[in-house]
């Protein structure tokens, strides 16, 4: 069994789609289609269903996953393990990433493990917070930056703080509000209209924190972009519900920002796997973000 097909299929699962497997693996889509059909063969079922939406792993391709996930680590092992011999740090680093880590330590971190172990592919993968929790719990991503959930997360998973930021109200300056704040969010939320999709991590500490106030929120205008939160309301779409950043701040020059009490409080955290231990890859990526804390 070719590892080169185990591969394309693992990365097919993972993304599901043969276009977005093909960037991850840099390579062309039809070379991942063809690895996919041969192993297909090999195995006489297919291991996806394909429609007009994407693919879904079958039964068979759901069977397969965590053997091909083990064979693939595996190799990686046998890999690291000979670069370590060699002085080397090989292999790839899958790492899911929010929006927003601009102004975190995130860039210098990233650039401390570039300088340290040059041979190390690092990999990075967007996506919403809850979307890449999942992927780390399964073992597709090795590590991951993600808002911080309101539930606390399991014992097992390591945590460092990037960025701890209160959520804030922005309202155009003609809105004839004077008040400096804070405001409380049962008195403000009938004008919040513009906000984070519900999917996203601070649009779940919203929700939760709408669900602890008895606050009735409804967001027809939602973006994960902070500075269009802040043109929107400029805009007269309504008041926004985003976080109180720098550039927030910057943007909503001329507007009223004002605090929320109690406070939405948003954390950004590097989350990885610390039990049992983690790869040599994911403690040095760990080391990086201590040295430039």
């Amino acid at each position: 069994m070719d590892l080169r097909a185990l591969e394309c299929f693992a990365a097919v699962a993972d993304e599901g789609s043969f276009s977005r497997a093909a960037d991850r693996l840099g390579i062309a889509q039809p070379s991942v289609s063809q690895q996919v059909g041969k192993l297909e063969r090999e195995l006489l079922t297919p291991l996806f269903e394909r429609s007009s939406r994407g693919v879904s792993l079958t039964p068979s391709g759901r069977s397969l996953l965590p053997s091909a996930r083990r064979a693939l680590n595996a190799v990686e092992d046998l890999r690291n393990a000979a670069d370590e011999r060699a002085g080397r740090l090989t292999g790839g680093l899958n790492l899911g990433v929010v929006d927003g880590l601009e102004v975190t330590a995130f860039p210098a971190a990233m650039g401390v493990v570039r300088q340290r172990h040059p041979f190390l592919e690092l990999r990075l993968r967007d996506g919403t917070s809850g979307v890449l929790l999942k992927k780390l719990m399964d073992r597709s991503l090795d590590a991951v930056v993600i808002a911080e959930p309101s539930r606390a997360l399991p014992h097992y998973l390591g945590t460092r703080l990037l960025l701890e930021e209160d959520l804030v109200v922005v309202r155009p300056a003609s809105s004839g509000e004077h008040s400096t704040g804070p405001l409380r969010l049962t008195d403000v939320s009938a004008e919040l209209t513009v906000s984070y999709p519900s999917e996203s991590g601070i649009g779940a500490l919203i929700a939760d924190a709408a669900r602890r106030t008895g606050a009735e929120l409804h967001f027809p205008y939602t973006t994960n972009d902070a500075s269009l939160h802040v043109a929107l309301a400029l805009a007269g779409l309504g008041a926004a519900l985003t976080v109180g950043s720098a550039e927030t701040y910057e943007a909503a020059r001329g507007a009223r920002v004002l605090p929320l009490d109690p406070p939405i409080r948003l954390r950004k955290l590097l989350v990885w796997i610390s039990e049992p231990r983690p790869s040599r890859a994911v403690r040095e990526l760990v080391a990086a973000f201590d040295a430039v804390a």
